[in-house]
């Protein structure tokens, strides 16, 4: 039984290592020196008590478990952006549904070659999931 073998692509790899490590650092300064600053307590120590209403204070004495949510939530803003953009690259270059009544009609007049055109010029991951069973 042969097994098939996956390509990693390193860039993705990085990206994501990347984007987990900067958040976290992100989430770590954010809570020392914007919750914990002085300004959010009493007599300026973030050992005192927040000031009443001050929900940055608050925040800040939830301990060393914030910045770890914190950083979980930037994480998830980060990996959504780059979904969206993902995807909206998959999509290709035109639009889908101009896309696909061209083929259709283009593999109903047996224009193989206007069909294999076509996808080349949608590029992306439709397109080349159409050119893929086109050629075959």
């Amino acid at each position: 039984m042969a097994t098939q073998t996956t390509k990693r692509n390193p860039i993705k790899s990085a990206f994501a290592s990347a984007a987990i490590i900067i958040c976290f650092i992100i989430a770590v300064l954010l809570f020392i020196f914007v919750m914990g600053s002085g300004s959010n307590f009493e007599a300026g120590d973030n050992n005192n008590h927040p000031l009443p209403g001050n929900y940055l204070g608050m925040i800040y004495k939830g301990g060393v478990i914030v910045p770890i949510l914190m950083s979980m939530l930037l994480m998830t803003f980060v990996f959504s952006i780059e979904r969206i953009l993902t995807i909206g690259q998959a999509t290709g270059s035109g639009s889908v549904e101009d896309f696909v009544i061209n083929i259709k009609n283009a593999l109903e007049a047996n224009k193989t070659d206007e069909a294999l055109a076509l996808c080349e010029k949608q590029k992306g991951s439709i397109g080349n999931v159409i050119l893929s069973v086109v050629q075959k």
